[in-house]
Parts: structure tokens; sequence; C-alpha cells
């Protein structure tokens, strides 16, 4: 290894500049001007190996090879969203929309996509079973253990009680059997199932549901339920998205306040139901027509009895964009 120049046993090139402090000097011997305007005579800083280098001088990156640098990065994940269902259908609703049985041209969901949907807005359908025969169905009656509801399930039927398609307090096998073989007779080749659902406990019968506008859009839609509401017509509306203003004016408008309304209905528990059920048609504006009737309330809660969602295809403008007022149910 050759020695460096100022080291014991070096020799340097004749007419070589001096190393060390004497190349400080000029040739005839006289010191050199020091000052910042010599090159030479900047300060520097000795790295680990001993060499000066000037302040101010970065040594720079080595670029990475073309086929590296021409290559996409990788987009970043976004977090997981945080449990979509009590207050938020946002995520749970979209999951099972995705899960559901595609319908290009629109239509009535199945009692089971009803019930799915809803489960993911926060809003349980009282338990029932889906059952496709007679056996099934005196099956799921025995297992529930009292009083059954069954409501038949039948192609191109939608007001199932104005068809006779609901028969209530039915208990026993045998007449789980007689009724089941009745839906069968009654419908022919269209039925194609019946629903078996305990009996809910006897309360006041609000309706809750969206209607479309063609003009308006999503309305959101309140009102005494039952079988009567049809004729009566009790019905009260808010524009989608709902605020705390609105959900308040609503249930205000309500007739909460006298009959058995005033003893059974919990306001706030109401409240919960009518704002998920706005959230849903905000979210999913392919929600044509809702149908939450009836809702049962007592004072210890608002139990859903039965349901009909309609979806379509959207078709108009993209829906407003989101309001800072508006009420998911969430706070309540």
């Amino acid at each position: 290894m050759p020695h460096r120049a100022g080291r014991p046993g070096h020799r340097a090139r004749p007419g070589a500049r001096p190393a060390g402090p004497a190349s400080r000097s000029r040739p005839d011997g006289r010191p050199r001007p020091a000052g910042p305007g010599r090159r030479g005579d900047r300060p520097g800083r000795t790295s680990g190996r001993g060499v000066v280098r000037r302040p101010g001088r970065r040594r720079r990156r080595p670029r990475p090879p073309r086929a590296a640098r021409s290559r996409p990065r990788p987009r970043p994940r976004a977090p997981a969203a945080r449990g979509g269902a009590p207050g938020g259908p946002r995520g749970g609703a979209r999951r099972r929309r995705r899960g559901a049985r595609p319908r290009p041209g629109g239509g009535w969901l199945e009692p089971d996509e009803c019930a799915a949907l809803l489960r993911a807005a926060g809003l349980d359908l009282l338990p029932g079973r889906t059952t496709r025969t007679v056996d099934e169905a005196v099956a799921a009656a025995r297992d529930y253990g009292g009083p059954v509801a069954l409501k038949a399930v039948a192609e191109g039927v939608v007001h199932k009680s104005e068809r006779g398609g609901v028969i209530l307090s039915v208990e026993g096998d045998d007449a789980v059997r007689a009724a089941v073989t009745g839906f069968a007779g009654l419908f022919g080749s269209a039925w194609h199932g019946t629903v078996v659902q305990p009996m809910a406990p006897p309360g006041a019968e609000m309706l809750v549901g969206v209607a479309g506008d063609p003009d308006f859009g999503a309305l959101v839609t309140a009102g005494v339920g039952g079988t009567g509401t049809d004729v009566a017509d009790r019905r009260w509306h808010r524009l989608v998205p709902m605020t705390t203003t609105d959900l308040a004016e609503l249930l205000d408008e309500l007739p909460l306040h006298r009959g058995i309304a005033a003893r059974l209905v919990d306001r706030d528990r109401l409240a919960v139901v009518i704002a998920r059920v706005a959230r849903l048609a905000e979210l999913l504006p392919q929600i044509a027509e809702m149908d939450l009737n009836p809702v049962v309330c007592t004072p210890d809660a608002c139990r859903l009895v039965d349901a009909r969602v309609r979806v379509a295809p959207v078709t108009g403008p993209p829906p407003p964009g989101p309001r800072d007022d508006v009420t998911t149910g969430d706070n309540r």
C-alpha cells in the first residue's frame, strides 16, 4: 500500500508542493493572506476518514434504476371502517347490498334480504324463519313454542293481508299445517314459502317508511300503522337527508299525545327508528320504497313486525351532499 503525503517514509515527487501547513505559503516563502475570499481558507469539517469537506455540500443520493423509477408506487390502504351497524349503515348496508341477489331492473326484496338490509342499519325485525315446505313450517312453529304468525311468500303479492296471506295466533301442528296448505292452494304456483314468526306483544301500531317522489327525491314517512293505514291516510313526510330539527318537528306532528299512543309509544325509541330509516334512504338511493308496518311500540321497545322494500336503478341526478346537522340515531 503506497504511503500518503506527509507520512514518514513518503517520497515527494520532484516539483510537487509540500503537504500540510507549508502548502499555505507562497513559492517565495511568504504566507498567503487568509480570508473568506480564498477557496482554500474556508473552514471545513473532517469526516470519519480524515477527509476535509466543505460545508454546504451534500452528497447526492444515488438515483434508482430507470425500471424502478417507472414502477407505480402502491396506493395506501384506507383504514377499515369501524362497526357500520347500529348507527352507521354506511359500511354494513353496502356490504349487504353487495351480497344480495342482483336485480338489474329492480323489484321487491325477499323477506330474508329485507331482514339483512335492516339489520345492517341497526334495525332488527321480529325474529322469523322463512320455510319452503309444510313440514318446515310445522317444525319452525314448534321451535317457537307458542302462537305464531304465518305470512305467505308469493310472487307478485305485496299486500299479503289484503289477499289472505297472513294468519295470526296459529297454535298447534295441525293448525299450522292447515294454514300453510291453504296458502299453497290460494296462490298456486306463485307460492314459494311461508314466514313463521312468534306473535309480538300488543302495543300501539305505527308506520315508518320511505317513498320516492319524482320531484323532491326520497321522503321519509311516519304515521299510524296497522291494517287501516291506507284508509285513514294519516301520514307525515320529511325530505332526505333529515336533520335533527326535521326529526323533532315530525315527532311533534305525529298523534303521540292522545289515545293509546300516549301510554305506549316511547318518543325516543321511535325517533331512533325514524332516524335510521332516513339515514338508510340517504346512503342507498336505490331504495325506491320501504314500508315498515306495523312497528309495534311499547314502553320498552319498538318492534318491527313486517317490512317491504322495493329497489330500483338510480337514473336521476346524484343525491345531495351531506348536511351539517343530519341525524343518524347514534346519539339517542
